[in-house]
């Protein structure tokens, strides 16, 4: 029979983050992985280059976070693939496509050349970011989804132990948690 451990809070779930934060291998349960997500990006609102840092220091809590789910931590790099690909190619585009909108300007002296140029450059692209933007949406309802109950190609479930597990370790029973939390101070 399987148990559920009591969820994370704040201050485990990002100390266990970033104790393992060169760890690419094993599992990482979704509180651990929110709840360092939302401190990530409160510090990335208050103070832009410690957010850059942060950021860098939750890849592997990604990779561990899809391997919760049973996916693979390519899903990851792909997403980081596809938008280094797309973003180069779209600076490039939008130079080429300014050189020659100016160039055609100068030599015909019609300025509805540069909106023609302009709905060319952004027909080509809306397609590309729609696509990006469904491959994000996919990512991240992968990211919500709960742990795999039993144990993955990744390793045992952070969530999930049976109940053998609990009582040849000493970590306490969820049941002896949840009453220690329940009695009066």
């Amino acid at each position: 029979m399987q148990i559920t451990t009591p969820s994370l809070d704040l201050g485990d779930a990002v100390k266990q983050a970033f104790n393992r934060a060169f760890e690419f291998k094993g599992r990482s349960r979704r509180s651990e992985y929110w709840w360092t997500m939302l401190l990530v990006y409160a510090i990335d609102v208050f103070v832009l280059p410690l957010g850059w840092i942060a950021h860098l220091a939750t890849i592997p809590l990604t990779v561990r976070r899809l391997h919760d789910t049973g996916r693979s931590g390519w899903w990851l790099l792909l997403h980081f693939i596809a938008s280094a690909v797309l973003g180069t190619i779209f600076v490039i585009d939008y130079l080429a496509t300014l050189i020659v909108t100016i160039y055609n300007v100068n030599e015909s002296g019609d300025n509805g050349v540069i909106l023609s140029s302009l709905l060319l450059f952004v027909g080509r692209y809306l397609v590309i970011f729609i696509l990006l933007f469904i491959y994000r949406v996919i990512l991240l309802i992968f990211l919500c989804q709960d742990s795999s109950e039993k144990t993955n190609k990744y390793g045992p479930s952070p969530k999930y132990v049976s109940e053998s597990e609990i009582r040849n370790s000493a970590v306490p029973h969820p049941e002896e948690i949840l009453n220690e939390n329940s009695q009066p101070e």
